[in-house]
């Protein structure tokens, strides 16, 4: 891929900086805007990657990053098969190397202050800021003039207007996104006779451009007229000093007057010692005066005495280094080995622990079932209801889910998959709920529903269950069905029987507790039977698995919510609301749909029946109650 006898101007950015990479794409030649199909020819992100030129490896780095955005690629004087653009042997997409060409640093110069203007808004005198290139034109609605110094606004020498709708100005995207004008100026024609080229100030009209051609030669018939002009300004001043006209020194004399100077700075004198190196016959001049015999230079001679003795000496480096690369494998294998077997030694002693620890494990286990056989056997002799956790078994919330849902279906409640959810949370983190059916003989055959759909102990104490008899144990759960709330908390966890969803007793005011209803299905006359009852679920291990799957903390949007209904509520004690976000926050992972079910849920079976047991209204606005619809149904 080549872009022969042409020169380029060219967007340049270092896209790795960890590894001081840099990539370049051409923009825009003296016939304009390059076109789509060549920048598609790089392919994947249509950059060439640059590659540090031998000559400059110790100066590429700030080389590159000294020239800014804006560069130029200078091919003009780069023979057609030099292959300054070759494909990138290090091309990899795999690794996010996504430049399939490179393309060789030398190649790559700073922008020249008179090839290409970036025609901007501006005012003369004062800095152009955002001006990407070292002098531009200014436009003025229709006028566009220059060139003016991008850095303080000032003229530069011969001024020159051109129409808006020069060929010469060309729109071009950045890749950075920018939009940018541009007028190419080496396409200015040169003077044709000594009159003209020593004028001072000149507008160059439209008309003075020449055609395209060799863009070699026009780019540098400018810089020569340019200096034609200056030489003749010069002896013009001095002239009328009385000066006379001032000796130009030789090529030879200038050049030896000013290579003191330029070698006295470092980079400088590098700079231009590259530049000698690259002249075409600077290396057959170099040979030349080289080739002697080395028998009559004692220069050549010591030179090739140090070359023995320096390749001796790496000779025997690399034999020493090849010995401690022996050495370091078999040091790192002695290591390998006696670190393996340490930690095959911890690895058994850990083992043999684990054995240990899960054999008294099953002991224990083995005297809790005797323990808890000896426990039940002496409940069945009581002649009066004793309650006790049976031992639960380790299974999934989700089926404790299913069985609820299943055994209330059963026995005849309507019940939703996300309601079973619900319930299920208040059951295991709630000391006491109400059941809520349209009869109490209805919410009485619900609370023995869910005992039964669980596995849970379960007695019915309607009279006073502050002397119900409890013994300790199990890890399942244990149910009293009572006829009213407690003011404190029990063991168990009470299910009171309602046939309303208001709360009611004393004990309420004390320990408000949350109310579930639920509605009979529709009558079928058909055959009806319960379902067995469940083994029993371990309830330790339902709660540890759905506080581990929580949400953290509530959307702002239900916090808006809540505080305006907490707020419409006079007196509501702060442990209700907190039980509610810890009940939605629990059970919103698992409900369809998500906090925004859960809240709603929250809502009706705790904050409701407050509500009615104060003798309040809830003010929800119609566009939230819209989104709950349970506690709609409810109020």
């Amino acid at each position: 891929m080549e872009f022969s006898k042409d020169i380029f101007l060219a967007f340049i950015e270092e896209d790795n900086e960890q590894h001081s990479l840099f990539h370049i794409r051409p923009l825009l030649s003296a016939e304009g805007p390059m076109p789509e199909n060549i920048i598609s020819s790089f392919n994947d992100n249509g950059f060439l990657r640059i590659a540090p030129d031998k000559k400059e490896q110790f100066t590429f780095k700030e080389r590159m990053r000294s020239l800014g955005n804006l560069c130029i690629i200078d091919l003009t004087e780069v023979e057609d098969d030099a292959g300054k653009i070759r494909p990138n042997r290090n091309y990899s997409p795999r690794h996010n190397e996504l430049h399939q060409f490179i393309i060789y640093s030398d190649v790559v110069k700073q922008l020249p202050e008179d090839l290409v203007y970036e025609v901007i808004a501006g005012e003369e005198g004062k800095p152009i800021e955002n001006c990407t290139t070292p002098m531009c034109f200014l436009r003025s609605g229709g006028r566009i003039e220059g060139p003016y110094r991008a850095s303080d606004g000032s003229p530069a020498d011969n001024i020159s207007a051109i129409a808006p709708d020069s060929p010469h100005i060309f729109a071009i995207s950045l890749p950075n996104g920018q939009e940018k004008l541009f007028f190419w100026a080496s396409s200015l024609s040169a003077p044709d006779n000594d009159s003209e080229e020593e004028r001072e100030t000149s507008l160059i009209p439209e008309s003075s451009l020449v055609e395209k051609g060799d863009l070699t030669k026009r780019y540098k018939r400018s810089h020569a007229s340019r200096l034609t002009a200056a030489v003749g300004r010069r002896n013009r001043e001095n002239m009328l000093s009385g000066k006379g006209i001032e000796e130009l020194l030789s090529p030879m004399e200038a050049f030896k007057t000013s290579v003191p100077k330029v070698f006295a700075d470092e980079a400088k004198g590098e700079e231009a010692f590259n530049y000698l190196m690259d002249m075409p016959k600077a290396q057959d001049l170099i040979n030349r005066m080289l080739n002697i015999n080395p028998g009559e230079n004692p220069l050549i001679t010591a030179f090739n005495s140090q070359i023995d003795a320096l390749e001796a000496e790496r000779l025997k480096i690399s034999m020493q280094l090849d010995k401690l690369k022996k050495d370091k494998q078999e040091l790192f294998n002695t290591a390998l080995e006696e670190k393996s077997a340490m930690v095959d030694s911890k690895l058994a002693g850990k083992t043999e622990e684990l054995n240990k620890l899960s054999s008294e494990i099953q002991a224990l286990k083995g005297e809790s079932k005797k323990l808890l056989d000896t426990r039940d056997d002496f409940i069945s002799r009581f002649n009066k209801p004793v309650l006790a956790k049976p031992q639960g078994e380790e299974k999934p919330v989700s089926t404790a889910v299913q069985r609820l849902r299943e055994h209330l279906q059963s026995a005849g409640f309507v019940i939703s998959i996300n309601q079973a959810w619900f319930l299920l949370t208040m059951l295991l983190f709630e000391d006491q709920v109400q059941l809520c059916a349209p009869t109490l003989a209805d919410s009485r055959l619900m609370a023995k529903t869910v005992a039964c759909s669980l596995g849970a102990s379960f007695v019915s104490f309607l009279k006073d269950d502050e002397n119900l008899p409890y013994l300790h144990g199990g890890s399942g759960i244990a149910f009293a069905l009572v006829s009213r709330g407690g003011r404190d908390m029990s063991p168990f966890t009470r299910l009171i029987a309602a046939d309303k969803i208001q709360p009611f007793g004393k004990a309420y005011p004390y320990a408000v507790w949350p109310c579930f209803s639920l509605d009979a299905a529709e009558t079928k006359f058909g055959y009806t039977q319960l379902l067995p009852c469940e083994n029993a679920f371990d309830a330790e291990l339902l709660r540890q698995t759905l506080v581990e799957n929580r949400l953290n903390s509530m959307p702002q949007e239900a916090k808006d919510i809540i505080n305006g209904i907490v707020k419409s509520v006079s007196g509501i004690p702060m442990s209700l609301v907190n039980r509610m976000v810890n009940t939605v926050l629990i059970s919103s992972p698992h409900l369809s749909g998500g906090i925004a079910s859960s809240l709603d849920f929250g809502i009706a079976a705790y904050i409701l029946p407050y509500a009615h047991f104060n003798g309040l209204t809830l003010n929800i606005p119609k566009q939230i109650l819209l989104n709950l619809p349970q506690t709609a149904k409810l109020l």
